[in-house]
């Protein structure tokens, strides 16, 4: 039966290897052959620190060639621009600044020169439409009186007693004969005053137009140029009766509002 039982041994385990192992160590430790003093025990530490030393001044002595290497090997960026090239391009672009702005500046004065011209000259063109209008008028009265036909002589009548209509005109206010109302210095100034004269003047312009269309055609122009120019004068024409309507109502609301509190 012994055939049966070779290579049968079991193997040796780690763990009774490393048994062993201290074991040996415990029996050379107490050796006396094996025994050290401390001053060589001392001198063998010193070595090994001095060893370990040596090795790593090695080690730093290869990163600093490696790093010298690295830093030879580099190479400075090139320069975008200079500092003056930088101080070059700030002043041009300031200086085009400046430009633009004086180009804006001029454009705009003469803009208002322009104006200014245009305004002086509708002023001056109204003047001289008046001043016409007035000399054809003296002429027309002149003629009056003179010896005429009979057709002509009535012509003339109907056209001095227009005159006599149109030369009343006082700033958009019509003022007749002292016959048919009387010639007054200043007008109202309070709203219902104005109301009253304004719907009188509008009837009064009727009239003149069944009289003679043409001449009160002529005498409402001439009362739209003189409010103009009175308006280019910076003063205010209150002769619109609806307007004067509506304010004289508002006027009468804030009374009666007063009244109450």
């Amino acid at each position: 039966n012994d055939k049966y039982y070779h290579n049968t041994k079991k193997p040796v385990t780690s763990t009774k290897l490393e048994a062993k192992e201290i074991r040996k160590n415990k029996k050379a430790k107490y050796d006396p052959n094996n025994v050290k003093s401390v001053q060589t025990l001392q001198e063998e530490k010193k070595m090994k620190e001095e060893a370990e030393a040596e090795a790593e001044e090695e080690e730093e002595e290869d990163t600093e060639m490696n790093t010298e290497v690295e830093i030879k090997d580099l190479k400075p960026m090139a320069k975008v621009s200079s500092i003056t090239e930088l101080q070059e391009r700030l002043k041009k672009s300031i200086d085009e600044m400046r430009a633009k702005r004086k180009a804006q500046n001029s454009n705009s004065i003469h803009s208002r020169d322009e104006l200014l011209k245009k305004r002086l000259k509708r002023k001056r063109d109204r003047k001289e439409q008046i001043q016409k209008k007035k000399e054809k008028r003296r002429k027309t009265n002149d003629m009056v009186g003179m010896d005429l036909p009979e057709s002509q002589a009535t012509e003339s009548a109907k056209a001095s007693k227009t005159k006599e209509v149109e030369e009343n005109v006082s700033f958009g206010k019509i003022v007749f004969d002292e016959e048919v109302v009387q010639k007054k210095k200043k007008g109202p100034t309070d709203t219902l005053g104005r109301l009253k004269q304004a719907e009188a003047n509008r009837e009064k312009l009727e009239k003149l137009k069944s009289v003679d269309k043409e001449k009160a055609e002529a005498l409402e122009e001439k009362i739209q140029w003189s409010k103009a120019m009175k308006m280019v004068e910076g003063e205010k024409i209150k002769d619109d009766p609806k307007l004067l309507k509506k304010t004289l109502k508002r006027e009468q609301k804030l009374k009666e509002r007063s009244a109450k509190k």
